[in-house]
């Protein structure tokens, strides 16, 4: 079980880690209390000290204690806000992480007054915090909600993959044609008719792309809410097809997705199923469509649909 924390940091730390500059959070010289309990994987939910704001959050990639040498070329680098000065023989607890994830609404902490772990008492709300405390999924997952996290539709995730499908050149389906993210109507995105598609078990599938000219598929099913394994159990009844297939989630599904993986009732297309953070898919949206937009000079016969 990998366990999540809240910790404090001032609102400049929290806004040069969100540009990206700042890689490293740095606890106190003697700082040793619960450290070890934190993983790579782990999520800390970032509780700015004077306006006590949740601002946001990172996923920790390492935990390591460092030398006061390794501390220094770390912050000769940039990653460390701030740096303490150490003396030579000092050793500080950092951990390391790859993206800083600001949150759409910052949240005050007194307003988290129904936000509870499974086994606290007070809710967050009420906590004393004071460098570091310890939550489980249950409330990560309520300060997400709450800050404006994951708060996307399951149309709109739908909406960005089929334009980024049809940018690549692909066509798409989605079995959602009557919904909307916003004012698009889902089926003025597609280019393939529910007659057009071979399969009855295609139709089910939140969202197709397919390559006529080489006759593969890439499948994707979105699980905000639903049960993870129907979808697996949705791709496997495509296992004869020439396709990949394609989880996107949140990354706290990440590790459900690893279980399911390694399923026997699954091993078929266990090689060729992969997760997609919708981080991630927001990201590769907009690189997508920067990228079509520079490549259009070339005049590539995939890219013609999108010119």
């Amino acid at each position: 079980m990998v366990t999540h924390s809240i910790l404090l940091a001032s609102e400049d730390w929290c806004k040069q880690a969100a540009s990206g500059k700042v890689k490293v959070y740095d606890f106190y010289v003697g700082r040793k209390k619960g450290i070890r309990s934190l993983s790579p994987g782990s999520v800390c939910v970032v509780l700015t000290k004077v306006s006590n704001i949740f601002y946001g959050e990172f996923k920790v990639t390492k935990v390591k204690l460092v030398d006061a040498r390794e501390y220094q070329e770390l912050a000769s680098k940039g990653y460390i806000h701030e740096p303490q000065q150490l003396k030579p023989s000092d050793k500080v607890w950092v951990l390391f992480f790859d993206e800083f994830v600001e949150y759409p609404i910052k949240v005050r902490k007194e307003a988290l007054t129904n936000v509870k772990t499974a086994t606290s008492k007070k809710p967050i709300s009420e906590w004393v915090i004071t460098g570091q405390s310890y939550i489980d999924d249950q409330a990560l997952e309520e300060i997400r909600k709450i800050a404006g996290k994951g708060l996307e539709s399951h149309e709109c995730i739908e909406m960005k993959l089929l334009e980024v499908g049809n940018l690549l050149g692909f066509k798409t389906y989605t079995a959602d044609t009557g919904k909307k993210c916003g004012d698009i109507q889902l089926r003025e995105l597609t280019s393939l008719k529910p007659e057009e598609i071979a399969r009855n078990e295609l139709k089910r599938i939140d969202v197709v792309w397919y390559d006529e000219v080489r006759a593969i598929y890439k499948l994707f099913e979105i699980v905000l809410t639903t049960d993870i394994r129907t979808s697996f159990t949705n791709f496997s009844e495509l296992s004869d097809l020439n396709a990949d297939f394609f989880i996107v989630a949140d990354s706290g599904m990440k590790q459900k997705f690893d279980k399911f993986r390694q399923n026997r009732a699954f091993s078929i297309i266990r090689e060729r199923t992969r997760f997609i953070d919708i981080n991630e898919l927001n990201k590769l949206y907009e690189s997508t469509k920067r990228w079509v937009e520079h490549a259009k000079i070339l005049n590539l016969p995939q890219l013609q649909s999108t010119m």
